[in-house]
């Protein structure tokens, strides 16, 4: 019996798929080199190394009939890294790039929806640190260790950190496709 995809897979997989498409079609426009540099602009806006200025100039010089193609590439790539870690930066290049009423209302709900997973995603932390402190502290009391020697812990190693974390970026993924569907088009 085959492994069963998570929301994750499904949905980087029809993203993918979308954006193909895209490209596909812009291949029969000859516009194919402003849409690969437009996603290498993309890239380069998540690793840090562009800022939305700097990409929207590069994308003001690119041939008018390209440029709404070259956006939607430049747009699908960040969307495809999109993550609960990288929300607020690109919705912010999006807003800045794309002006549209429809985006701005778009990236205005999903500015709702990534407060609303964050603040979830913070309550799961304090949760679990409260519980597993008292544990650790025991724990730690028992084996003579009192007082000021017990600092805090750093719960971001424990498996079950690791499984919440996961669990919540996997379900905002799945939220985060008819953002994309939305975004892209």
């Amino acid at each position: 019996m085959g492994r069963i995809k998570s929301a994750l897979e499904l949905a980087l997989e029809k993203t993918e798929k979308q954006q193909q498409e895209a490209w596909e079609g812009a291949a029969f426009n000859g516009e194919q080199e402003y849409i690969k540099a437009a996603a290498v602009l993309g890239r380069s806006f998540l690793q840090g190394k562009a800022g939305k200025e700097e990409i929207g100039e590069k994308l003001e010089r690119y041939p008018e009939q390209s440029r709404a193609a070259a956006l939607r590439a430049f747009i699908a790539e960040l969307s495809l890294n999109m993550n609960i870690n990288n929300t607020p930066l690109i919705l912010e290049a999006i807003q800045f790039l794309k002006k549209d009423e429809q985006t701005q209302d778009v990236c205005v709900a999903a500015t709702k929806l990534y407060h609303q997973y964050r603040q979830r995603l913070e309550e799961s932390l304090s949760s679990l640190e409260e519980t597993t402190s008292r544990t650790q502290q025991k724990k730690l009391e028992r084996s003579g260790i009192r007082g000021k020697a017990i600092a805090g812990f750093n719960l971001k190693g424990l498996a079950a950190w690791q499984e919440t974390q996961r669990r919540i970026e996997e379900e905002y993924s799945g939220v985060l496709q008819s953002f994309r569907s939305a975004v892209i088009a």
